[in-house]
């Protein structure tokens, strides 16, 4: 099912780009456990290259490094950077994050998590009770969307 509904919202995640993402930005999508959970990630990568964005796939424990990667990226100005991931990789997108001011689209994060500071934008599908809250100094918007319902 998780699967199913990260396909069916990814597209809403999508929407929220901003157009000036195709120009100089990038968007790193981070795989759950193994990678094998997160399968839909390839099809979300897909459409973002056809729709002209630059986009990677990486696995959650990759993060730090592609922090790192990701900040020197936004301040010679590539930008926006933008994080999404499933599962796991869900919460590595908050973790990696935390280095930097960007949007992150999580989906079915494991843990409950909390926006940094410097984080300007956080859209999160769930489905259980995992959200993601305000952090110490969070002045950004957060869009915590609840799938249970969902058929």
């Amino acid at each position: 099912m998780r699967r199913s509904l990260l396909f069916a919202f990814a597209f809403f995640g999508l929407s929220a780009l901003p157009s000036n993402v195709q120009a100089s930005g990038h968007i790193y999508l981070l795989r759950g456990l193994a990678g094998i959970f997160s399968t839909g990630l390839d099809v979300i990568d897909e459409k973002l290259v056809q729709r002209g964005y630059t986009a990677t796939i990486h696995g959650h424990l990759d993060y730090e490094a592609l922090a790192t990667e990701a900040a020197r990226l936004q301040k010679r100005g590539k930008g926006p950077i933008i994080i999404m991931g499933h599962s796991l990789g869900a919460d590595a997108a908050i973790f990696m994050a935390e280095k930097m001011k960007t949007l992150v689209v999580t989906f079915g994060p494991t843990i409950n998590l909390t926006a940094p500071s410097n984080v300007s934008r956080v859209i999160n599908y769930y489905t259980g009770n995992t959200l993601v809250a305000k952090g110490p100094g969070f002045k950004g918007t957060i869009s915590n969307i609840n799938l249970n319902a969902a058929p």
